[in-house]
């Protein structure tokens, strides 16, 4: 079908349009099998099981064998957990480095401002060392442009892991190096993001326990104010009324008594 439309649409006899088309067809099998190759060297397979672990999976690279496919499994169920329970660590330590850093601060961390401060200034070293320069340095590397390489970053680093951009430089010879230093730099800025939603979760409980002091506070007011309505209202009852006024009429009677 595309000889003939070769033929009928250009000035190729059949024998030149017959030429091309399997000369395209043996590059384009050739390239196919050079894409393959690469994609299972060292450095490539390191960087598709950083994609594992870390649930980013790309999809660009992928077991096509079944033995292939069955160790994946038994290694996903095992690498997974595992690199959950790595990267909490990882978070508890760069929390243990921030709250070194700011030490110096002492008795200033008490007030809300200088913590918020304190967080604002370190997620924006946080953005900035993880997704704004390493933006710079996919788009330099891989020719993207500054804005799909800021896409990259987010999508990576929130796991979700599209597939339609993903870093290497086939034509390298640092290919394999350039893919494990961002395999390096997944788990490292994983240990970021998870470091930030702990952060976060902080200062929720913290505004959590003022809310509920405040609620406590303003049910305990309330109550107050119910109990001395209940006691104006008791106050002003006949019946609290009648019974001063035979209490008066009971002094009076004791007052005029002879015995008095």
């Amino acid at each position: 079908v595309i000889v003939n439309l070769l033929v009928n649409n250009s000035n190729l006899s059949r024998e030149e349009a017959m030429y091309l088309v399997n000369n395209v067809s043996d590059a384009a099998m050739r390239a196919s099998d050079l894409t393959a190759s690469e994609n299972w060297l060292y450095a490539s397979s390191v960087f598709f099981t950083v994609t594992v672990v870390t649930t980013i999976g790309y999809g660009a690279i992928a077991p096509v064998t079944r033995s292939g496919q069955d160790f994946f499994i038994i290694y996903a169920m095992v690498g997974i957990p595992l690199t959950v329970t790595f990267l909490a660590v990882l978070g508890v330590i760069l929390k243990n480095v921030m709250s070194w850093l700011v030490k110096p601060l002492g008795n200033r961390l008490k007030n809300v401002w200088v913590n918020v401060g304190v967080i604002l200034s370190f997620l924006v070293a946080g953005l900035t060392l993880f997704i704004f320069f390493p933006a710079i340095i996919f788009s330099a590397v891989d020719g993207w442009s500054y804005s799909e390489s800021l896409y990259y970053c987010f999508v990576t680093l929130t796991t979700v892991g599209f597939g339609d951009f993903v870093p290497g430089i086939p034509e390298s010879r640092f290919n394999g190096l350039y893919r494990i230093c961002t395999g390096a730099w997944i788990f490292v800025g994983l240990a970021f993001v998870a470091l930030v939603i702990s952060l976060m979760q902080e200062v929720y409980k913290h505004f959590e326990k003022k809310i509920r002091v405040k609620c406590k506070c303003v049910e305990h007011l309330v109550q107050e104010e119910e109990g001395l309505q209940d006691l104006t209202t008791l106050d002003n009852s006949p019946e609290h009324v009648i019974k001063e006024e035979e209490g008066l009429q009971d002094l009076t009677t004791l007052d005029n008594s002879p015995e008095h």
